[in-house]
């Protein structure tokens, strides 16, 4: 797979102080939990 197929599969977006890059099919990330070893996010 080329490399410009996989950039546009992915996106970045901004949660907390953390960003994020994700397949674009996960939209809607929103922080559920965080602590010493990182964030969680939920995403639909």
């Amino acid at each position: 797979m080329s490399k410009s197929k996989v950039d546009n599969q992915f996106y970045s977006v901004e949660v907390g102080d953390s960003t994020f890059t994700v397949l674009k099919r996960y939209q809607n990330l929103k922080p559920i939990g965080s602590g010493a070893q990182g964030i969680v996010c939920a995403a639909y």
